[in-house]
């Protein structure tokens, strides 16, 4: 497990387990450490463990995301508040717009497919076929780069 520290190398705000566990998802105490799903990764199966060690607060992610990103990735999620609001995904429901496209060019310089970032924050890929980008049915599956973003 990580020691705590901030990405600068200097000692981090102090934030216990109990703390870091109210904002994440799926919490569970296994007896030594907490387990929950990593705030920094799509995570549908928790892999994050942590746990409190003196004055130290030790965090690994069993997928490989640093101290770094987990620790900012779990500011983002809000002040703390112990609401069920600050765990929960947006509602199904919610209006999304596109908030920026990514193009990805075939060595010819054609669009292969976009990724797409939408509001709330989440991503999708699409094809100019209409296919959902990563299907076989188009020729669209030879070696591509990415372009600027538009």
């Amino acid at each position: 497990m990580s020691a705590s520290s901030s990405p600068s190398g200097s000692p981090a705000a102090k934030i216990t387990a109990e703390q870091l566990s109210k904002r994440l998802k799926n919490v569970t105490w296994t007896g030594t450490n907490y387990r929950a799903c990593c705030p920094a990764h799509d995570d549908a199966n928790p892999s994050l463990d942590f746990r409190d060690d003196d004055d130290t607060l030790l965090v690994i992610c069993r997928a490989g995301c640093s101290f770094a990103n987990v620790m900012r990735a779990w500011r983002r999620l809000g002040d703390g508040a112990d609401t069920a609001s600050s765990k929960d995904d947006p509602p199904k429901d919610q209006p999304t717009r596109i908030a920026k496209t990514y193009d990805y060019v075939n060595e010819d310089g054609d669009l292969a497919y976009q990724k797409v970032r939408y509001v709330p924050k989440r991503f999708s890929q699409r094809r100019p076929d209409g296919a959902a980008a990563g299907s076989t049915t188009s020729a669209a599956s030879s070696s591509c780069s990415t372009a600027c973003p538009t």
